[in-house]
């Protein structure tokens, strides 16, 4: 079983940063303001960046496809046991707190208790796992042992987002398109004794996008630099 490493944390933006060249010296860049949109051109040519990784922590073993991690794709109880959603594979794989393999539940498929596009984990204190799948609308559930729960409908719209889970109330955060031009609805909402409850919404403005043109990449909601 090949190691799974976990080196460093690198935002987003830092790796776009990379690829489009460094911070550009003031000397070497253009301004332009058209209608109220900020146009900044960098004239100066790319610089290499000098990378160095320092490994933090290792998971040992479950041959985990890293490519199709996120941060709704892990979570951990209250021994410190961490839980991964390995999505390409269909499955959630248990580590201890060492980050030695302990187990590996579910599989691909559209039983009870299997897999068909799963994309989001939450799990409890005490290691109940919930795992929402797109394809049956609603939550794959497992008992801290690895053995199959029943499964839970949603009759709300989720597309995408951390879920979390306490022993009666499953909550999740979303964000959406508003009703007005320009807007961006943040939603928690979750299950609680059976029924589909909104816990809280806020309508805020949509944040402006920035387009890195020597890329070709736009960015947009991403929490702000400093």
């Amino acid at each position: 079983m090949r190691q799974s490493r976990i080196c460093c944390l690198i935002t987003g933006f830092g790796i776009l940063s990379a690829a489009c060249g460094q911070d550009p010296n003031p000397t070497t860049v253009e301004r332009v303001d058209s209608a109220g949109v900020a146009v900044v051109l960098n004239t100066a040519p790319d610089i290499s960046l000098n990378w160095t990784f320092t490994e933090v922590f290792s998971l040992g073993g479950g041959n985990l496809d890293t490519h199709t991690f996120f941060r709704r794709s892990a979570g951990a109880d209250r021994e410190g046991n961490i839980y991964v959603l390995d999505r390409g594979n269909h499955r959630v794989v248990v580590f201890d707190s060492a980050g030695s393999y302990l187990r590996t539940m579910s599989r691909e498929g559209n039983g009870p208790g299997e897999l068909g596009l799963p994309v989001a984990l939450a799990v409890t204190p005490n290691g109940q796992v919930s795992v929402y799948d797109v394809s049956k609308h609603g939550l794959v559930n497992f008992a801290p042992d690895g053995s199959m729960m029943s499964g839970e409908p949603l009759r709300a719209s989720y597309v995408g987002g951390r879920i979390e889970r306490s022993a009666t109330v499953l909550a999740a955060t979303v964000s959406e398109n508003g009703p007005v031009l320009g807007t961006i609805v943040r939603r928690v909402w979750g299950t609680q004794s059976g029924d589909t409850v909104e816990f809280l919404r806020l309508v805020n403005q949509a944040p402006t996008p920035v387009t890195l043109q020597s890329c070709g990449v736009q960015l947009q909601d991403l929490p702000p630099l400093f």
